[in-house]
């Protein structure tokens, strides 16, 4: 009886797919997260809140990423003169910052820090509930109030600035970044094989010898799957590797 394919990868495939999977992860991850901003004070930089903690509270883009990884989140953009709220009392239903910075523990509250309806989902003057997937029109942020309106909300805000002699609000401001990753647009290859390098020669040694003996247990394990026709599974391998990782720790 012949076999469906449907679940097999060659490695062509699954080199192909773990490079896709790295372009996404540099799109979507741009920047380092291992530092909080909390440390540089009131700024302006990105910001966040998350749904799951249902707290009105926001946080910085690192703590996003280190804290809040598996919560629903809300992204704010940036917001001016903003702290971050990540580990705080009575912030995110108190949920733990994993960025240890010892500051928290004597700054209590973020006292300068405002708070609008974003922060709940909410924008705009009319204050619609905002849906990336049913929005069809075009938001803009305000420069002064760092609220999202509707298109048709907005009226002739550039009119008025003028009139008022408040153009120069459309100064662009400073904004915080995350430190740039300089591992960003590398594979995982490229990476490993540079760490290799900084290795002792002795640690080199052990770590092919190692490679070389998984190797040996792969081509054993394949043999069986040979010598009785069945064709190699996506889930045949993870048993491989399941197995393989059991016998390095016990």
């Amino acid at each position: 009886m012949t076999q469906s394919n449907e679940n097999t990868m060659t490695a062509l495939d699954y080199i192909q797919k773990q490079e896709e999977l790295e372009r996404e992860a540099r799109e979507a991850l741009p920047g380092k997260f291992e530092k909080c901003t909390f440390p540089l004070g009131y700024i302006r930089q990105p910001v966040y809140a998350c749904k799951t903690c249902d707290s009105l509270s926001g946080m910085c883009y690192s703590c996003s990423m280190s804290c809040h990884a598996d919560h629903e989140l809300l992204e704010l953009f940036a917001k001016r003169h903003f702290r971050c709220d990540c580990g705080l009392l009575d912030k995110f239903d108190n949920h733990p910052c994993s960025l240890t910075i010892p500051a928290k523990k004597i700054i209590k509250t973020n006292d300068e820090n405002k708070y609008n309806h974003n922060f709940r989902g909410f924008y705009c003057r009319c204050g619609q509930l905002y849906d990336p997937e049913k929005e069809e029109g075009t938001m803009f942020q305000c420069i002064t109030c760092e609220d999202w309106f509707h298109e048709q909300c907005i009226g002739n805000c550039l009119e008025a600035y003028k009139s008022n002699d408040i153009e120069f609000l459309f100064n662009e401001e400073k904004t915080h970044e995350p430190e740039e990753d300089e591992d960003a647009g590398r594979s995982l290859l490229e990476i490993g094989m540079e760490q290799l390098e900084r290795i002792e020669r002795v640690q080199v040694i052990e770590s092919l010898m190692a490679y070389k003996d998984l190797a040996n247990d792969l081509k054993s394990y394949f043999s069986s799957f040979k010598n009785s026709g069945k064709i190699v599974t996506k889930e045949d391998i993870n048993d491989f590797f399941a197995v393989s990782e059991f016998n390095l720790i016990y």
